[in-house]
């Protein structure tokens, strides 16, 4: 897993409170069943916030596209 496939995955979703997010890394175990991924999240306080809120709203959708791809 790349930072491009996992950014690919991101830009798919249309959450409004999605703000500018980067991926910075991603670290995947030996056996592919686990997966960290680091974002960079611009924007004050609250627009932080929201955004962090809808990535883990998301979270079962990246889970999924993950296995899938």
């Amino acid at each position: 897993m790349n930072r491009d496939k996992a950014s690919d995955i991101l830009r798919q979703l249309k959450d409004p409170r999605l703000g500018f997010v980067s991926v910075v890394t991603v670290e995947l175990s030996r056996d592919m069943r686990h997966a960290k991924i680091y974002v960079s999240v611009l924007g004050g306080e609250a627009e932080q916030q929201a955004t962090m809120a809808a990535l883990e709203r998301a979270k079962g959708y990246v889970r999924s596209e993950l296995g899938r791809r």
